[in-house]
């Protein structure tokens, strides 16, 4: 519900969707059914991924493709269509604290909107014994840290508009499905909302 509710509120304008570390496509099959007309992306660093993405396309008829995409090493001449949306879903999380190459990547792009539903460490309230153990495990995993202290240190400097930071839910170690909303600058410079 909560993937669903995003997609349709946030991704209805764009006319191409690209999600990163999009694993074996559950995302871009469910966007399929509600947007059947759009050029759906799918990119990750597994060869395999790619290959079940490509095959699901070819055998629904989806408008959509598959690509390897390294988070930690991106490649810039990657075209990310302007206008479009961009998203992750749990992938952010390997990346730890190295999530800077990745940001930028984005940074140099001119898309619409980016969503973000990951494990944000900063949502946490260390005076709560659950948040205090949630953040706990995602240190002890190496999970996703400073991302969002990152979004809004850009933020201030005037280069992205943070729309809408929320913790969400998840399982009994952390609140997986917590989500961050943003957008570049030269988006809303641009004229284009």
């Amino acid at each position: 519900m909560l993937r669903t509710y995003l997609f349709k509120k946030y991704f209805a304008e764009a006319p191409e969707i690209y999600e990163f570390g999009c694993g074996t496509g559950l995302n871009l099959v469910a966007l399929a059914g509600m947007f059947p007309d759009k050029k759906l992306y799918g990119l990750d660093w597994s060869e395999t991924s790619n290959a079940i993405i490509n095959k699901i396309a070819e055998t629904h008829k989806f408008k959509m493709s598959g690509a390897f995409f390294d988070m930690f090493s991106p490649d810039h001449t990657l075209n990310v269509a302007e206008n479009s949306a961009v998203f992750t879903i749990g992938a952010m999380e390997q990346l730890g604290t190295n999530f800077e190459p990745f940001l930028q990547f984005l940074l140099d792009k001119k898309f619409r909107i980016c969503i973000n539903i990951e494990t944000p460490y900063e949502l946490y309230d260390p005076g709560r014994l659950f948040d205090y153990v949630a953040a706990k495990y995602l240190e002890k995993r190496g999970y996703l840290r400073g991302y969002l202290a990152r979004l809004k240190q850009l933020e201030s400097q005037g280069r992205i508009d943070v729309i809408k930071m929320q913790r969400s839910f998840g399982s009994l170690y952390h609140d997986g499905y917590s989500f961050v909303i943003w957008r570049p600058q030269n988006h809303r410079k641009a004229g284009r909302h």
